[in-house]
């Protein structure tokens, strides 16, 4: 079972006798180098591609708020944090009427009939 005698026995694990063949760390080095600058032309053009589809689909005055946002990860995280607060407080105010509601005798009968299966299928669309 002949392993070599410096890298422990792995299938994951390359032979490391090519570092002092090419040079050693400063070839590593360099290598890692340009696969950072690879990734980072990749993240670059990523970022603007999906930087400009969000910026693309506002209206014209939640561009104005959002275009000084330089990456689209701040752009979406702000979506997230805006529109699930708003759809939580949206839910809260639409429970609240619920627990509320009540009849009223001077009222219609048919009229209050009718806000309270209006309040219930909001609660069942917001479910």
């Amino acid at each position: 079972m002949g392993s070599h005698p410096l890298v422990p026995y792995s299938p994951f694990s390359p032979s490391l006798a090519w570092l002092v063949t090419y040079g050693g760390a400063s070839f590593v080095f360099h290598v890692l180098e340009l696969v950072f600058s690879i990734f980072m032309h990749h993240w670059i053009h990523a970022n603007k591609v999906c930087r400009h589809t969000l910026l693309s689909a506002l209206s014209n005055d939640l561009f104005d708020v959002y275009c000084s946002y330089k990456e689209a990860k701040e752009i979406w995280d702000s979506f997230i944090l805006k529109y699930i607060v708003e759809d939580i407080v949206r839910q809260r105010f639409i429970i609240g009427n619920y627990y509320h509601w009540e009849m009223i005798e001077d009222k219609d009968i048919k009229i209050q009939i009718k806000e309270y299966h209006k309040l219930f299928e909001d609660i069942k669309q917001r479910t």
